[in-house]
């Protein structure tokens, strides 16, 4: 990925960081599960903006990134049995929550797949 992109991404990804707890404290008596799930998704949006700037970081916070992708698509498909939302489930979770789980494990991107390629990791250790 070239630097303008992380950077581009990161500085996103800070203002949904930032914004994200705001939102949650604005909503907090009409979401049931009050403010948290925003506050958890702001503080993913900062390691994602960490991730963005600190290169030096990538080995922690891209095994926390594919960690939160993983499980989220993992409690997508146990929430979506026997509806009829769990064929599109399962095929997102095989499409974006089995590489981000390996994403977890090894602390990189997987190499292999159709959209490996977007991905350089020389090209971001040289930017």
């Amino acid at each position: 990925m070239r630097p303008w992109a992380r950077y581009t991404i990161g500085i996103a990804a800070f203002f949904a960081g930032c914004l994200f707890p705001l939102l949650g404290i604005a909503l907090q008596n009409e979401v049931p599960l009050g403010m948290w799930p925003f506050v958890a998704m702001g503080a993913l949006c900062l390691v994602v903006t960490l991730a963005c700037f600190v290169p030096r970081t990538w080995p922690i916070t891209l095994r926390i990134i594919g960690a939160s992708v993983f499980l989220a698509y993992t409690a997508h498909v146990g929430i979506s049995v026997n509806t009829p939302n769990f064929e599109r489930a399962v095929m997102g979770f095989v499409v974006i929550g089995v590489p981000f789980g390996t994403m977890a494990l090894f602390g990189r991107y997987p190499r292999w797949g159709r959209g490996a390629g977007a991905i350089d990791d020389e090209a971001c250790r040289k930017g």
